[in-house]
């Protein structure tokens, strides 16, 4: 007796989870990895590269998750999501649009790297809020299918 809702938000949960450890354990050898090459590097910028990095992912996730609800191949919500990135990303690249869209967070973490001091605090919200629009779509999709 779970409701489908929880279903969902254990799903997103879970995955986001698995995301989350593995993202943190490949950013501490590459950052690991970094600093025995080529010496020390900032910590903080880094950290936030990668936050920004996963909230990106996380967004993915449920854009995946979403599809996935609608369809019952894998395939086809894995290539929908894949395509609906792929346009997120090149829509990203257009100045006055880019930056309000979720593409524009893997480039604020790269400028946080290198210093130049570009920041996209309205692609953040936004890509907070369509990531809890596509969490509310999937469950309310998952729970008007007969199962």
């Amino acid at each position: 007796p779970v409701t489908r809702a929880a279903f969902v938000g254990a799903k997103m949960a879970a995955l986001s989870l698995n995301l989350a450890v593995s993202l943190l354990i490949s950013a501490l050898v590459c950052y690991a990895y970094s600093v025995w090459l080529i010496g020390p590097a900032d910590l903080w910028a880094f950290v936030l590269q990668n936050a920004l990095l996963l909230v990106f992912l996380i967004f993915c996730l449920s854009l995946t998750l979403m599809f996935s609800s609608l369809y019952k191949s894998g395939l086809a919500a894995g290539g929908l999501a894949m395509a609906a990135v792929i346009v997120i990303s090149i829509l990203s690249t257009f100045p006055r649009i880019g930056n309000y869209l979720p593409g524009k967070l893997p480039g604020w973490g790269v400028s946080i790297i290198t210093g130049t001091g570009q920041n996209y605090w309205w692609a953040l919200g936004i890509t907070l809020v369509l990531t809890l629009v596509c969490l509310y779509l999937s469950q309310h999709i998952v729970k008007r299918k007969d199962l």
